[in-house]
């Protein structure tokens, strides 16, 4: 009976005493290899009985409150556990997602650029004179190669230069209204404009404006 009640888990904490006439140092070894907390041979003296019971208690309770604390702590660790398990799946998540995210804005970084490139190449190689100025001052933020060829100026002489000096008085005047008038009414519209070049030749160009800069075409 006590091998089978130290071999239930529920059971096994229960404390066991033995009260026997068999008074032998075998027959108290045997009751100890079975799981017997105490042993006492008849006749018995009940306050030490007693007294052995509470302390065989007392015993029970600590093991009990320990076992309590280890299911505690297995169970805290399992949820602990499981919340890094799934903390560590959302961060492989949101990194993969990062990755995908990163590699879409690289491949439309990339789309922009061949764009781009392919905008300042017709910009650039254009027969046409073209040139952009900051519509706050007025002055020249880029121009293409025919811009150079026609007015005769290198691209470092233009490059922060007041457009304004390079129309006649009257085209200039005219010009100057045209970019304070934009901000306030947001209207576009075409004009030709006499451009003086750096030989002292002076030509027409047909001017066009938007929202960002003023560009103009010969």
């Amino acid at each position: 009976m006590c091998r089978q009640i130290k071999a239930d888990p529920k059971l096994i904490d229960i404390p066991i005493i033995m009260v026997t006439g068999l008074s032998s140092p075998e027959d108290r070894i045997k009751g100890i290899e079975v799981g017997v907390e105490d042993y006492f041979t008849k006749p018995i003296n009940k306050t030490e009985l007693l007294a052995r019971i509470k302390i065989l208690l007392k015993v029970k309770t600590l093991n009990d409150e320990r076992r309590s604390a280890e299911l505690q702590r297995e169970t805290a660790l399992a949820a602990l556990k499981k919340s890094y398990d799934e903390l560590d799946y959302q961060v492989q998540l949101r990194t993969a997602e990062l990755a995908k995210a990163n590699e879409l804005l690289q491949a439309d970084i990339a789309a922009r650029k061949r764009t781009e490139a392919k905008y300042y190449d017709l910009y650039d190689n254009a027969p046409d004179m073209y040139y952009s100025v900051y519509l706050a001052t007025g002055l020249i933020m880029e121009c293409n190669e025919s811009f150079e060829r026609t007015t005769g100026y290198s691209r470092e002489e233009l490059m922060g230069r007041p457009i304004f000096e390079l129309y006649d008085t009257g085209s200039a005047d005219d010009a100057k209204k045209s970019f304070q008038q934009f901000p306030v009414t947001g209207e576009i519209h075409n004009a030709e404009r006499r451009v003086k070049c750096k030989s002292g030749v002076r030509g027409l160009n047909l001017l066009r404006y938007n929202k960002r800069h003023f560009c103009t075409r010969s």
